[in-house]
């Protein structure tokens, strides 16, 4: 189903780049459209607009003429009667030789009447008028008073396209100014040079323009339709002979881009190198595994950046299995940018080319860091528990034993006379008794099968009475800092006090002597406070568990532990010291007390740079402080 929807999609592709490339060409075909109709649409305006000028300046220069010359004589008629605004003039009306009258005509009128022969001819619209006219004639309409308005503002001139009884036409407006040969009319009105008459509007009849404009667009947009059905027949051909290849590359991409999404995408870390061991790709997850970019192991080669001495026979055995063309399987380490060892879940297998060569090798590799340290504390948990299952059942029987080699050399002591030269015999025989003794309650400590007797236990001040104590264990060259919650926020545990007690003596023996080589300043630090555990530490330290616990740190900077001393260094007789200086059983004790209190505890050690030793105590649940206080005090 998978492929045959992946085919379906991919014969869609080339459909998709062909209406992609036909809307594409309509799209410009359309633009080029607009673009004509618009600039023709201007150039149209802009030649009614220049017609209006035309005639503007026409009959602007008819009325200089006619001022220049003082006005025209003419033979009144009805339509022509004299002028009742030039009747103060003494040479309005004059008679011929013949006896016929002449009436004087102003610029104004004679510019007015062209207009009203232009607009019953052709008609041109011309209307000479002013916001305070003197003839009603040249009282404005509407769209005239807003433009005198603009013009007195200074505004040049004003164009606009309007309705004229429902017709369209394109007005002008320019002003008419009082020149100097005016002043003989106007003069006498109070006008002066450059005072502004009014104006005169021309209105351009746009019916028969924009017909024009229209047949002409529809000639245009014949030839468009003409070369847009060109191209799409071009298009198709070109579309359907290349369908097959276009169809072959898209599937290609395709399973391209799925595998590059899928490599993106993956939390598995993915690595391809060269036969040499060059790095050529790593995927994010690789780079989020080992802390380097991928601009940072490119190139490089794969042995000397994560080579990891340890694990040298796997590395060889994983090159060795893939060279020789097999899959391989197991776990391996690198080291990661800043320096931390990782253990890593690998597959490696070849990659080979059409031929079946070799060409590369590429490692899936996958994060097995916690998993494999939780695996280890599981094998030592498991380890510990078998040996103290041991170790409680030997101490059981060999104390057994010591108990009536205890008492019949006590008795023994005791009934000798004191100068016997065997009774100093007798003492070191119930001597090395009792040591063995308490090697089997350290045992027993371990194994978790001693007897207590637990009781509501404030450590706070439990530390605080054995203060004196820990410093008399120390040399005086050993710092020893106590760092202790106030007194309002003490810590109560169920304990037997004599186990905690031990626990602290044996943790200040071990951090004594491993200051006996330092030659630094040597300390010692003693940490109590109260943690709560959750989900994430537990999920990582196998044996604990979450809830709020007090924790005992035991903190010196002396000569640390080599990785294989923390590993087995809770086991009973395991010691690093020299014969004769220990026992081996002080860690040991410790832990399986803690073990038995429901606990847990956790090392930390690096060579050179100290040992760290936390100690998780479970606390009650609800503890009332003031109570308990007393009955303590009571105890004591």
């Amino acid at each position: 189903m998978e492929k045959i929807s992946a085919s379906r999609e991919n014969r869609k592709i080339p459909l998709r780049y062909a209406l992609g490339v036909v809307l594409a060409w309509t799209f410009i075909f359309f633009c080029l459209g607009l673009f004509n109709y618009f600039d023709s649409l201007n150039m149209v305006k802009l030649n009614a607009i220049s017609q209006g000028r035309d005639a503007f300046n026409k009959d602007l220069a008819l009325q200089r003429w006619v001022a220049s010359h003082g006005g025209v004589y003419v033979f009144p008629n009805q339509k022509t009667p004299p002028t009742p605004y030039l009747s103060y003039m003494l040479r309005r009306d004059l008679v011929t030789r013949d006896g016929q009258t002449l009436t004087l005509v102003n610029p104004a009128y004679v510019v007015r009447q062209v207009y009203e022969l232009s607009f019953e001819e052709f008609g041109l619209r011309g209307h000479i008028t002013s916001l305070k006219p003197l003839n009603p004639k040249n009282t404005p309409d509407t769209w005239e008073a807003r433009a005198l308005k603009d013009l007195a503002r200074g505004v040049p001139e004003v164009v606009a396209e309007t309705a004229i009884d429902g017709q369209p036409f394109l007005r002008l407006m320019r002003p008419l100014f009082v020149e100097k040969i005016c002043l003989k009319c106007h003069g006498i009105q109070g006008n002066k040079v450059g005072e502004l008459l009014g104006g005169t509007s021309v209105s351009i009849p746009m019916r028969q323009i924009l017909a024009y404009h229209q047949g002409h667009m529809l000639k245009i947009l014949g030839v468009y339709l003409i070369l847009w059905s060109a191209g799409l027949l071009v298009i198709y051909i070109i579309f359907r002979d290349s369908r097959k290849r276009l169809l072959k590359s898209a599937e290609q991409r395709l399973y391209i881009r799925r595998l590059s999404s899928l490599l993106e995408q993956t939390h598995s870390a993915v690595m391809i190198v060269g036969l040499d061991g060059t790095i050529e790709f790593v995927n994010p997850g690789y780079e989020q595994l080992v802390g380097y970019s991928a601009a940072e192991m490119l190139g490089c080669n794969v042995h000397k950046l994560f080579l990891v001495n340890e694990m040298q026979e796997q590395l060889a055995d994983l090159w060795q299995t893939v060279n020789q063309g097999r899959r391989w399987r197991g776990i391996i380490a690198s080291r990661s940018k800043n320096g931390i060892t990782i253990y890593e879940d690998a597959t490696g297998f070849p990659l080979f080319d059409e031929d079946g060569k070799i060409i590369n090798f590429a490692l899936v590799k996958h994060n097995f860091t916690v998993a494999h340290k939780l695996q280890n504390q599981l094998i030592q948990s498991q380890k510990m528990e078998a040996v103290g299952t041991l170790a409680s059942g030997v101490a059981h029987d060999f104390n057994n034993i010591l108990t009536v080699i205890n008492s019949f050399s006590e008795i023994l002591i005791d009934e000798i006379e004191p100068d016997s030269p065997i009774r100093s015999d007798l003492v070191e025989i119930h001597e090395a008794g009792l040591r063995a003794a308490d090697l089997t309650r350290q045992l027993l400590a371990f194994s978790r099968r001693q007897v207590i007797h637990p009781r509501e236990t404030c450590l706070h001040k439990l530390i605080k009475n054995l203060m004196k104590m820990m410093h008399r264990l120390l040399s005086e060259d050993i710092e020893l800092e106590f760092i202790l919650p106030d007194e309002t926020q003490s810590i109560w545990i169920m304990v037997d006090p004599g186990q905690v007690e031990q626990v602290l003596i044996n943790l200040l023996v071990n951090a004594r002597d491993a200051l006996q080589t330092v030659t630094r300043a040597k300390k010692i630090v003693l940490h109590l406070t109260q943690v709560e555990l959750d989900a994430e530490f537990v999920s990582t330290h196998t044996g604990s568990r979450s809830g709020v616990f007090a924790l005992i740190e035991v903190v010196d900077n002396g000569c640390g532990m080599t990785p294989e001393a923390r590993r087995c260094c809770f086991e009973p007789f395991y010691t690093t010291k020299e014969v004769g200086q220990g026992t081996g059983l002080g860690l040991s004790m410790i832990y399986g007390i803690v073990k038995q209190n429901d606990g847990y505890v956790c090392i930390s050690s690096e060579l050179d740079q100290g040992t760290t030793i936390q100690i998780y105590w479970p606390l009650l649940p609800k503890v009332d402080v003031v109570a308990t206080a007393e009955s303590e005090t009571k105890r004591e």
